[in-house]
């Protein structure tokens, strides 16, 4: 007989001071077509010391559900840190780590279901967007780099994995050591026919500062202060081992090619709203080949160039 979907699949959901996103959340996670409500779904909430009542609504839930379990941090940790925590604490066959702040289709949930159940994949991917294959890993890369993107399969994540998750906590995506893993076995994904969440995030918070919510200013070194996606990705990305693999990723993580990615994911934010950090520059540095090399200068050339001579331009123009 096959297994309840109770039994081998668990949802943690990571939250940190946003109150009305938390609040919208889970009332769609206890909705009366909520595959959580209706099978019962263990939810773990990993609450990273909220302050903003955000915790006392957790207790709520928790006192209502028997089936949430509610850990509120004596102290921040960071987000990146409490996802990394999601992975360790995992006990079932298969874990998905969600947000706070997205939307759910659980039309989509039967498909999902199906393909957990089974056992046959290692992730189980919640979305497809423009991923054509299940080896299409510049695709898959890219869209797992959003945390929901993917249900694992829990025994992928080793003690050499969960090492990964915890030392890639800087680069801001610390669930891409778990897909870089997969990646390097040759691991199956199943890619659905629907988007489980069609909607990413309702928080409009800026991204600069999303990222970084809940540090203390005190203690943020420019190291963290000045991480952003581009940088992040492409740091991460070093865990596939491949280095063929590897270059194909980089090349192709924009449709664009791999200038337009470099240009408009790193050298221009890198320059225009994260002070031109030179570290940054140099990490990345070594982390392309000799082409990659030729258009990471040409593409940063270009970034100087906008932000010194067109963008006062045209900030002139605007005052005026």
């Amino acid at each position: 007989m096959q297994n309840k979907i109770s039994d081998i699949l668990e949802i943690v959901l990571i939250t940190y001071n946003r109150l009305p996103h938390l609040k919208n959340t889970l009332e769609a996670l206890f909705s009366e077509n909520s595959p959580i409500k209706k099978y019962n779904l263990t939810l773990t909430i990993l609450d990273n010391a909220s302050t903003d009542g955000s915790s006392d609504l957790c207790g709520e839930y928790a006192a209502k559900y028997p089936n949430i379990k509610h850990i509120r941090r004596h102290k921040n940790i960071g987000g990146n840190a409490n996802i990394a925590r999601a992975f360790e604490i995992a006990q079932k066959e298969y874990v998905w780590i969600i947000c706070d702040d997205d939307f759910y289709d659980w039309s989509a949930w039967e498909e999902t279901e199906n393909a957990v159940k089974s056992n046959l994949y290692d992730a189980v991917l919640t979305l497809k967007k423009s991923i054509k294959t299940d080896t299409d890993y510049p695709k898959i890369a890219k869209e797992l780099t959003f945390l929901p993107a993917a249900i694992y399969k829990t025994s992928n994540i080793t003690d050499g994995v969960l090492h990964n998750v915890y030392a890639n906590v800087p680069n801001m995506f610390p669930h891409l050591a778990v897909a870089c893993a997969l990646i390097n076995k040759g691991k199956k994904f199943y890619l659905p026919s629907k988007d489980l969440i069609p909607q990413r995030g309702g928080d409009t918070t800026p991204v600069k500062v999303l990222y970084l919510r809940g540090y203390d200013e005190t203690y943020k070194p420019d190291s963290v202060r000045n991480m952003f996606w581009g940088l992040g990705y492409i740091n991460s990305i070093q865990l596939i081992e491949d280095k063929k693999m590897r270059d194909n990723i980089l090349n192709n993580t924009s449709s664009s090619g791999f200038f337009t990615f470099i240009f408009s994911r790193f050298s221009r934010p890198n320059k225009r709203d994260y002070n031109g950090d030179d570290r940054n520059f140099y990490t990345v540095w070594t982390c392309l080949n000799f082409w990659q090399k030729i258009q990471f200068l040409f593409a940063s050339t270009i970034a100087n160039i906008l932000y010194f001579y067109v963008y006062p331009l045209q900030l002139i123009k605007r005052i005026k």
